[in-house]
């Protein structure tokens, strides 16, 4: 049976092991682009480089991965995203313990991480486009801005803490 393929690729013009190639080639190339293999490609790429690495692994090992982990990159919609958000906005993103975790603010942290790795994967290849747009985001910074500063006495108390724990630690 395979023979008579050949022949009839042969027939229309085809050659038969430029064809398996190419088909070797776009199954390699799609294994390298699941989404776990990208992530863990801009961890060891780029995260680790920063001194937010840790952070940024923890986030993507904690909700990025099992989320996305199998897919395709390109599979990816606006819509996936989006309802991950949603479930760490309202805290009903369970981890593999079970625990319930997320937030609005945790939400925006895990999307900025996502924005790193899209942006980072873009500039490597040609086809991909970030489903990432403006106004994805859960709060604005201006609204979490904190109100309250430390006087002179607060900062001398804290200084005066921070220095006995300081001496505390240097005996061991």
């Amino acid at each position: 049976k395979h023979s008579l393929q050949v022949v009839d690729l042969q027939a229309e013009g085809i050659d038969p092991k430029k064809q398996e190639r190419e088909q070797r080639e776009a199954e390699a190339d799609k294994a390298k682009n699941n989404f776990k293999m990208v992530a863990d490609a801009f961890i060891k790429g780029h995260a680790n480089k920063n001194r937010t690495g840790f952070e940024t692994k923890r986030i993507v090992d904690l909700y990025l991965k099992p989320t996305f982990g199998k897919k395709q990159i390109e599979e990816i919609r606006r819509r996936d995203i989006a309802s991950l958000l949603d479930q760490l906005e309202a805290g009903e993103f369970k981890d593999k313990d079970g625990r319930m975790l997320g937030g609005a603010v945790m939400a925006d942290h895990v999307l900025a991480q996502l924005r790193k790795l899209m942006n980072w994967h873009a500039t490597r290849d040609d086809k991909f486009v970030s489903p990432i747009v403006v106004g994805m985001a859960r709060t604005k910074p201006k609204e979490r801005k904190r109100q309250r500063v430390l006087d002179d006495d607060e900062i001398r108390a804290l200084w005066a803490a921070l220095g006995t724990q300081l001496e505390a630690a240097a005996c061991f």
